[in-house]
Formats: structure tokens, C-alpha cells, sequence
């Protein structure tokens, strides 16, 4: 559908007052917030905490604190900002969560992710959660999340950061053995299946002796 002339330019004038007035602003307000998610998708990024202790390998998962998601278990990311690298990206969600530095898995880099996935909001309701097979789901966005495997110490501390907005994103952090993933139920965004066991099978396969 092409807007009339008249349309195009009420449109255009709209967006140049709503540029000025978002000068500046890190977190958008809820209208804009679901026009944006309507009409394109947002890139993030997504950490997989790594370690090898006692001879195992473990992930390392948040509780999550925000959120349709509340309560649930998840990994550690957020969204590429504007002019911001995808590198950087990574070393501010991490920070901003757990307050520590991380290294990308041996053979992953910026442009060499893991996985990549997606995650759907509901196009007759931004707020609600909408199911697509294999893709998990995600209440307020279509997502598409480069995701991850990153190396922490054995040793690192973790304290909880807060997320850009001023929130508490995680109050707790735990670790797993990879042969014991927690069930899906107390997993956040259907990502048991899609995220946690291939790489769980990719560690075991892989590296069944450490890094």
C-alpha cells in the first residue's frame, strides 16, 4: 500500500518531531516501543556461560527478574544499540548483568555465533507470548539473537549489574552440569530444546576434556 502525498508528508513531519523528542533516550516508551517491533525486527545478542570444573562442563544460567519471563531460567543478552559493534555488544550485556569479562568460545567470533535464532511477538497483541514450532517465543518483540558460547573462569566472582533501563535483570546465577539441564518448565522463552541441549551435545561432543 503507497500512502497519499499528503499522508507521506504528515508522516515525515511526525517522525522528524519524534527524533528530536527521542534525542538522547536509551528506552523507548511503550507506543513507539510496539510501533517499532511491528515493522522490523530487533538484533541482539546471546551468552551461553561456559566453564570447566571438576573435570565437567557447566552453563551458567540467570533468574530472571523482569519480564513475561519472570522467575525463569535464561542465558545472558540484550540488543545491539545503535552504532554500537557486535563485539561491544557482548562485553556490555555481560558486564551489565554479572559484572565480569568473558572470552568467546575457541573457533566462535563476532560474525561466527553459535546459533542464531528467533524469537516471534504476537502480531494481534505485542504483549502476549506467540508460538512458532522450533523457535521458542517472546512477548514483546520479533527477535533475532545472535547467540553465543562464551568461556568463564572457574575462579570469576559474579555480581549482578543492572540492565540499561535501571532494573534488576538477574537475581541469581547458578551453574549446571550440561548432563543435567533443568526441564523445560523452569526455562525461559521455550529455549530448553532450541538453545541449551545443542550445546550441551556440542560441549560433550566436541570437547569432552576441557577447552
Amino acid at each position: 500500500m503507497k500512502l497519499k502525498k499528503s499522508d507521506e508528508d504528515r508522516a515525515n513531519d511526525i517522525s522528524a518531531e519524534l527524533s528530536q523528542i527521542l534525542k538522547g533516550v536509551d528506552f523507548l516508551p511503550d507506543g513507539v516501543y510496539k510501533l517499532l517491533t511491528e515493522i522490523s525486527p530487533i538484533t541482539c545478542v546471546d551468552m551461553i556461560p561456559c566453564r570447566w570444573h571438576e573435570g565437567k562442563w557447566q552453563v551458567g544460567l540467570i533468574t530472571r527478574n523482569t519480564g513475561f519471563f519472570k522467575d525463569k531460567l535464561w542465558i545472558i543478552g540484550g540488543r545491539v544499540n545503535i552504532g554500537e559493534s557486535i563485539q561491544a555488544a557482548l562485553d556490555r550485556n555481560m558486564k551489565s548483568d554479572l559484572m565480569i569479562g568473558m572470552n568467546l568460545f575457541p573457533g566462535l567470533a563476532w560474525n561466527k555465533p553459535f546459533l542464531t535464532l528467533q524469537y516471534y511477538h504476537n502480531p494481534e497483541n505485542y504483549r502476549e507470548p506467540y508460538h512458532l514450532p522450533n523457535f521458542g517465543h517472546e512477548h514483546s518483540k520479533h527477535c533475532i539473537a545472535l547467540t553465543y558460547l562464551v568461556l568463564i573462569g572457574d575462579d570469576k566472582e559474579v555480581h549482578f549489574g543492572s540492565t540499561e533501563h535501571g532494573g534488576q535483570e538477574a537475581n541469581d546465577f547458578n551453574w549446571f552440569d550440561i548432563d543435567g539441564i533443568p526441564p523445560k518448565e523452569m526455562i525461559a522463552y521455550g529455549g530448553r530444546e532450541t538453545t541449551l541441549i545443542p550445546a550441551s551435545q556440542f560441549l560433550n561432543e566436541k570437547y569432552p576434556n576441557g577447552a
